[in-house]
């Protein structure tokens, strides 16, 4: 640190000198190539980047650290009001029980004001700058000296002061400046920062992967190793008498409605600022809430201890999801646990209960190692109007061996080929299934193959599927797709598991020179990184926006499943559109949206999101699309949502489905995107005041002019990269 300000000194004297000698030559008039930025300041900084230089411990730790801008230049700008410090020690774990982070700053919190918290509780806490002597000398470095004395912490909890231990300083800037957490991990006795243990278990970037960007406690809490200095296992929340120990807490929040006490009608809260509460209860992981290694990925080299939670279990972190289990007592679980120290010995390979690994298996992940769809090839013959596909379905655990489908795995599954058209934007029309479904071809029906249908070539392991005698409607043209959709039943210990098998889509020309693929809008493997596995209907729909959207297009609605006549759903509407554009975006944007939003599903199920909550970032579109695809202007082949399939609004067919496109109503392409989130009255005229149309027909539909991207394209005024703050 030295050296560096010798040198800032050294450059700036350099730049004096030379100002001095152009003065002294004249100058032509022109204006100079222009100059690296100055020292940074609170109005110009972007970015922080913050190096802490010591931490002396002797009372009052001191604290010196230096900060430069995103241009490597020295920040200046940083005020007392801008920052906070906390400090906390790592005890190391003994006789079963894990090692936790200890909080030298603590405070009281009464209980009584609010929640059913009937105690005062111990809570780790922070420093304001302004708390200690906080000293900006005006090159970019700083020193702190904290106003608590660590080597003298006796209320309102004790705690020893052990050099030889693991310490760790966060740093919380943000206010004036950009928002920057400051992690320095270190041994006081030795001044080392490397080669010590330091409880890495989960890791920022994975909780981001869902969250997008971490930030609790108003935005300025976004690292999780500072989130662990904090909450400690003896903190707790005095107004729900709830632990806020991280290993707990964290669990119990993604937990949320699955959570044997709330299943059982109870609730899980926490009080925060001022009394706030935020219930979690009905909050639903968007995945199966077993794949620890989610959060725990104990191959990363960031996180070497993120296997703890299988090889180190506790009564805390396994109880704080098993919470109607009494370790003590026995309630619901084998014999009394006195501490941790008996956790392993069952838990082990050798113990009575097994790894606790396999206690979290998640058996359709096992059976899907299994199973692969393969489509190897797909054609339309335009004389007898059919379509053709080749396909196979292997086992890539044994050498990608064929199946002939007579094996046990098959014996009550069914199995479909969809042929979906035209795939600049699938309609559907005239597919004799539903409002626009694909139309679909059970060449196994219950473990039965049909020959009409399909055939088998035992040399090869070849299938081949054609759709006589179902021919494709007449209109059909440009390109079409087909997808092999349903899964085996597989056995896994004993459990019947419905396999999710990633969905296989191909595409065939019907009158194109070669066939088109659908463009590609969503990204699928974004998808994945929250969801996991992203199966629906039942598991026959499988981690493939391609297959989605043969059905979740433009011309359907869920009015096949709706309760039939004149009777509205449970939202009042007698349909809702299932575009795929419209739906994926309303049930991510609950939250965000003034309606709810309720869709009907197999057999009239009712599926309600209006309690949804997204976890990432609503406004980044990148999140889900595949590069830029959210721009304006849209591609030109997107057509408009029907929202209305009925004659005119009015049930004129005894089963309420009006398979007449003729008089359907619609919503022109970018406001039917636009407004599934941005569903009030005012943002729709909006729309309409720059040429989107609501409830119109298709042939006002097709000849009306959105000028959306004069406004909202790329680089212009309101970009919608700009106003959904897009990087």
């Amino acid at each position: 640190m030295f050296v560096r300000r010798v040198l800032q000194h050294v450059h700036a004297l350099l730049a004096v000198a030379l100002i001095l000698s152009l003065a002294a030559c004249g100058s032509d008039g022109s204006d100079g190539a222009d100059g690296q930025p100055g020292p940074g300041t609170v109005t110009t900084a972007k970015a922080l980047d913050v190096q802490v230089s010591s931490v002396e411990i002797e009372s009052p730790p001191v604290v010196e650290f230096y900060i430069e801008d995103e241009y490597g230049m020295p920040f200046t700008g940083l005020t007392a009001g801008d920052v906070r410090f906390t400090i906390a020690q790592l005890k190391p774990g003994a006789n079963g029980e894990p090692s936790a982070w200890q909080n030298y700053i603590n405070k009281t919190e009464e209980a009584g004001s609010v929640g059913s918290g009937t105690e005062d509780k111990v809570q780790a806490n922070y420093e304001s700058a302004t708390n200690g002597t906080f000293v900006n000398n005006g090159d970019g470095s700083y020193t702190y000296t904290f106003a608590t004395d660590i080597t003298n912490v006796t209320s309102p909890v004790a705690v020893p002061y052990e050099p030889s231990r693991t310490h760790r300083l966060a740093m919380q800037l943000e206010k004036g400046v950009p928002v920057t957490n400051v992690i320095y991990t270190w041994q006081p006795s030795t001044g080392t920062t490397s080669g010590i243990t330091s409880r890495e278990i989960v890791k920022t970037d994975s909780c981001n992967e869902c969250h997008g960007k971490l930030a609790f406690h108003g935005g300025g809490r976004i690292d999780t190793r500072y989130c662990v200095t904090c909450h400690n296992p003896g903190s707790a929340d005095a107004n729900s008498g709830n632990t806020i120990d991280a290993k707990v807490l964290f669990h119990k929040l993604h937990m949320g409605a699955n959570l044997p006490s709330v299943v059982a009608g109870g609730t899980y809260s926490i009080f925060g600022h001022r009394d706030s509460e935020h219930d979690y209860s009905d909050l639903h992981f968007p995945q199966d809430v077993r794949n620890c290694t989610k959060c725990h990925d104990g191959a990363d080299s960031d996180t070497p201890d993120a296997d703890n939670w299988k090889n180190r279990p506790s009564a805390e972190a396994c109880g704080s999801c098993h919470d109607d289990v009494e370790f003590d007592t026995g309630l619901n679980h084998t014999g009394g646990v006195a501490d941790n120290s008996m956790c392993s010995g069952c838990h082990a390979s050798s113990g009575s209960a097994g790894p606790v690994a396999d206690s979290h298996v998640i058996p359709t992940h096992v059976a899907r190692e299994r199973f692969a769809y393969n489509i190897t090839g797909a054609s339309y013959d335009a004389g007898t109007g059919t379509v053709s596909a080749n396909f196979t379905i292997t086992d890539p655990a044994n050498g990608d061996a064929p199946y002939d489908l007579t094996e046990a795995d098959w014996a009550t599954s069914t199995l479909r080929l969809n042929i979906a058209w035209d795939s600049r934007d699938y309609t559907n029309t005239d597919s004799a299934n539903g409002v626009s479904k694909a139309v679909q071809i059970a060449f196994l029906s219950s473990g039965a193959l049909d020959p009409a249908y399909h055939s088998y070539d035992a040399g090869t392991g070849v299938h081949t599927v054609t759709s006589d005698p179902l021919p494709l409607a007449a209109q059909a043209a440009g390109s079409g797709s087909v997808a092999i959709e349903g899964y085996p039943k597989s056995d896994v210990d004993g459990v019947i598991v419905n396999t999710p098998i990633t969905s296989a889509v191909e595409y065939f020309a019907i009158s194109d020179g070669s066939a088109r693929a659908r463009r590609q809008v969503v990204d699928n493997a974004k998808c994945l990184q929250c969801h996991e596995t992203l199966s629906l209907h039942g598991n026959n729909r499988v981690n493939d926006t391609a297959i989605c959207v043969t059905c979740h297009n433009p011309n359907n609605t869920d009015i096949s499943v709706r309760p039939a006549g004149a009777v509205s759903g449970i939202d009042g509407k007698l349909e809702e559109s299932i575009d795929f554009k419209r739906l994926v975006h309303a049930i991510h944007a609950t939250g965000f949206r003034e309606n709810p939003v309720v869709f009907y599903g197999h057999r009239g199920s009712v599926h309600d999101y209006s309690g949804l909550r997204f976890p990432g970032i609503l406004g980044n579109c990148q999140t889900c699309h595949d590069g830029d695809s959210y721009a304006l202007p849209l591609a030109g082949e997107v057509l408009p949502s029907v929202i209305d399939t009925t004659d005119a609004g009015t049930a004129s067919d005894s089963d309420f489905v009006d398979t007449d496109p003729a008089n359907d109503l619609m919503i022109t392409p970018t406001a039917a995107v636009c407004s599934s989130c941005h569903d009030k009255a005012v943002a729709q005229a909006h729309m309409e005041y720059n040429g989107a149309q609501f409830n119109v027909d298709r042939v006002t539909a097709a000849g009306r002019i959105e000028v959306c991207e004069t406004c909202h394209g790329p680089g212009r005024t309101a970009d919608v990269a700009v106003m959904h703050g897009i990087e």
